[in-house]
């Protein structure tokens, strides 16, 4: 039977069906930053929520929450 990414790490807090409610709500609220200017409170804000939900869907030590935090030191 072929693993999954959620079975792979077993640091996975919240079921797959609620991270994607999560995120589909950060995804709305993105929309909303991008006239806020870079380093404000709301997008720090955003970025943080949105790392935490990230480490609580795949794991802390998934790459996808790897990537993510690599990324904003472009931003």
């Amino acid at each position: 039977m072929p693993t999954t990414r959620y079975t792979k790490n077993a640091l996975r807090t919240i079921a797959p069906k609620k991270a994607t409610e999560i995120f589909n709500a950060l995804l709305n609220d993105a929309a909303e930053l991008e006239t806020e200017p870079f380093g404000s409170p709301r997008r720090d804000q955003w970025t943080t929520t949105v790392q935490g939900a990230l480490e609580k869907a795949f794991g802390r030590d998934d790459s996808i929450v790897a990537n993510f935090r690599r990324a904003q030191h472009f931003f």
